[in-house]
């Protein structure tokens, strides 16, 4: 079944198939409802499947405003519509840290969530220079594929501007994290990439390592996290699907009253 719904000014599309315990995917930012095409596909049925498009992605509408409270909005809305009990969230990216903060929020409203590499409370920004960042957006090579994408019915509606403007208030927003972690009521599992931006230059293995040490410290404050650990970059999702889909079947079966 496809619906669509109205968070104020924007519309977002829902796809929700299946019957069983509920599970609703989040994607990270520049990604869309078909980020978990092959992690569904491999979950063969078990489950009532829920994705859907955050503003600015997919088949969303535009919108005047992408901050992370508007996307966490999003996610607020799609909840609502769809009123499953405590559903499972699998979060990938920026979609981990809105599915941290709403559970953090609203409890008893979440049964489990699955991280998939993000939602990372990092011992410091990951951004180093903000100016820096925008400008190796500015290339015409990025460019012409941010175009494309927008030319794209599944694209993505976002300028580099605005892309960089939510990885830094995602970047500031982790510094919260730990104590949004401390209010969730419902069990976590999370599959994280050790090479998450790869090893190409300093930078990267900066990252690197701040994505280690944010992990060690979330598990020594909250043991009962359980955390595996993918030799790999960000993409998740498309990489490494089975495992993804193995994990889920095997939390939902761990969380099941």
């Amino acid at each position: 079944m496809k619906i669509r719904i109205k968070n104020n000014n924007v519309t977002l599309p829902i796809t929700r198939t299946g019957d069983g315990q509920a599970i609703i995917f989040f994607n990270g930012l520049g990604s869309t409802q078909a980020t978990w095409n092959k992690v569904i596909s491999v979950l063969k049925g078990k489950y009532e499947i829920i994705t859907f498009d955050f503003r600015g992605h997919g088949l969303a509408s535009a919108a005047q405003d992408y901050s992370f409270d508007t996307f966490f909005s999003d996610a607020e809305s799609v909840l609502k519509v769809v009123d499953v009990e405590r559903p499972i969230i699998v979060a990938w990216s920026l979609g981990a840290d809105i599915a941290v903060s709403y559970a953090a929020t609203h409890p008893g409203k979440i049964g489990g969530i699955v991280i998939v590499d993000g939602a990372d409370p990092v011992p410091e920004p990951l951004i180093e220079n903000l100016d820096d960042t925008r400008k190796s957006l500015n290339k015409l090579s990025v460019k012409i594929g941010m175009l494309l994408l927008k030319l794209s019915p599944y694209g993505y509606k976002l300028s580099s501007n605005e892309f960089v403007d939510v990885v830094a208030e995602v970047d500031a927003h982790r510094s919260r994290l730990m104590n949004l972690y401390r209010k969730v009521d419902c069990p976590i599992t999370m599959i994280m990439a050790s090479k998450s931006m790869g090893e190409k230059d300093a930078h990267s293995r900066r990252t690197n390592r701040l994505w280690q040490e944010g992990i060690d410290q979330l598990t020594k404050v909250i043991p009962s996290i359980s955390v595996q650990w993918i030799d790999d970059s960000h993409q998740l999702p498309f990489k490494h699907p089975v495992e993804i889909a193995q994990t889920i079947d095997n939390f939902a079966i761990r969380i099941k009253p």
